[in-house]
């Protein structure tokens, strides 16, 4: 019986984008001064590359972590996270570090708010799940407003 636990840390640079801007500004009106002549636009975002790989070593660093626990026994493996595309970025690295992973996500009979909100009216949820005093439902449609 094999589980695994491991843990995805990425971590992002960026930079404000007022800031990134000034700095191109500048750079751009400073070439244009000494060339006596207006920048094409290649030449611009040849100079925007330019600006963000300067400004990279000052840039913000964030953070994130993404737990995952590959169950062998019952061939499974659960990404802890809310978002389908961080679960698939999750599972990409996990692909391209053992050069196939043929994984298809869980998917269920019936939609899993119209089975929670089921079991909330009914007052019963299935087995090995128990309802506790209280419950708050949701609109789909209000959740995205």
């Amino acid at each position: 019986m094999v589980k695994l636990l491991s843990a995805r840390a990425k971590k992002k640079k960026s930079s404000p984008s007022p800031v990134i801007k000034q700095a191109l500004e500048a750079k751009i009106a400073k070439l244009e001064a000494e060339q006596a002549r207006k920048l094409k636009k290649t030449e611009k975002d040849s100079l925007k590359d330019e600006v963000l790989h300067s400004l990279l070593p000052r840039a913000f660093s964030r953070f994130s972590q993404t737990m995952m626990w590959i169950d062998t026994v019952n061939g499974l493996i659960m990404v802890d996270c809310a978002s389908a595309k961080k679960a698939e970025d999750t599972l990409a690295l996990l692909r391209k570090s053992l050069g196939s992973l043929p994984v298809v996500p869980l998917s269920m009979e019936n939609p899993i708010e119209l089975t929670l909100t089921e079991w909330v009216r009914s007052g019963s949820a299935a087995q090995g799940f128990q309802l506790l005093d209280e419950a708050e439902l949701k609109s789909l449609l209000e959740m995205a407003a």
